[in-house]
């Protein structure tokens, strides 16, 4: 119980400083360019909260591969998570990967609902990749986290049936924090 609360208290502290980190180069940029580089620090600290099979690194410190789908995500994305790690594993940017990057990929976000998306969905499922989204019913087409605004805030929605599905295992303590958890 301890540990939990203890995780859930890490968890805010990660995202408030993470936004801290940020805030001036959320300030100078446009909303559009503000709202993803707020997405990135949600992206940054799910990395943190989600374990995936052994076999989805091919050592301790292989890199964690973040790809991005949308190129105005893109350059939020990267200016965020640039020169960050996760459990010792630093962070790659992919913009836009293709088909054959599908299997490298450990986290996907996807920036805009597009039919073409829900089919690369299936792909990374299948191949155990944490999929974020922002488009309102990301996680009830397919999707693992989708990013939704409330209130002119962002919180999340959790599948944890696709999730599992993938073989990623999502931390309780991000789960408590979901607004919706699909089972």
């Amino acid at each position: 119980m301890y540990a939990e609360m203890r995780k859930l208290a890490v968890f805010g502290a990660i995202v408030a400083a993470t936004l801290l980190c940020f805030y001036e180069a959320a300030h100078a940029d446009d909303s559009s360019e503000r709202a993803y580089i707020l997405k990135a620090a949600f992206v940054y600290n799910f990395g943190k909260f989600v374990d995936w099979p052994a076999s989805a690194f091919a050592s301790d410190t292989s890199p964690l591969k973040v790809c991005v789908h949308g190129q105005a995500a893109h350059a939020g994305m990267a200016a965020v998570l640039r020169d960050k790690s996760v459990a010792a594993r630093p962070i790659v940017v992919i913009d836009t990967p293709g088909a054959d990057a599908v299997s490298a990929c450990h986290i996907v976000f996807f920036a805009d609902d597009r039919e073409s998306h829900r089919e690369a969905l299936k792909a990374y499922v299948a191949a155990g990749a944490l999929t974020v989204g922002d488009s309102d019913d990301f996680i009830r087409t397919g999707g693992m986290v989708g990013l939704v605004t409330v209130e002119n805030k962002i919180r999340f929605e959790v599948n944890l049936a696709t999730c599992r599905r993938a073989g990623l295992r999502i931390s309780a303590s991000l789960l408590r924090l979901a607004k919706t958890v699909v089972e």
